[in-house]
């Protein structure tokens, strides 16, 4: 839901086949994603090892490195002062979309 017009910004040409734009709130993917800048994000777009993605996980909406191994998911910080994330079959795990950078 947008609030306002004035809540619109212009996607960048180099980015065409984004669908929305989300405002950084945290630091936990800098120097990949700082806090503040805008995340241009493609929805239905199967993720590879490494593409940075757009999750709800339990409930929490979470921009991380996403990276899959003999099964195990894990959501990696670019930031090192934050743990990774390893996704368990008791969480609740939506991958909503590609992050362009």
């Amino acid at each position: 839901a947008v609030d306002s017009m004035a809540a619109l910004i212009p996607c960048p040409a180099d980015v065409p086949s984004s669908a929305i734009a989300l405002k950084v709130t945290d630091d936990t993917m800098e120097p990949t994603l700082k806090c503040g800048e805008y995340a241009f994000i493609e929805f239905n777009t199967l993720l590879d090892n490494k593409d940075v993605g757009l999750f709800c996980l339990n409930g929490q909406f979470l921009m991380r490195k996403f990276h899959s191994r003999n099964g195990q998911i894990t959501l990696k910080c670019a930031n090192k002062a934050y743990k990774d994330i390893r996704v368990t079959d008791k969480d609740d795990l939506a991958i909503l979309g590609k992050v362009l950078v």
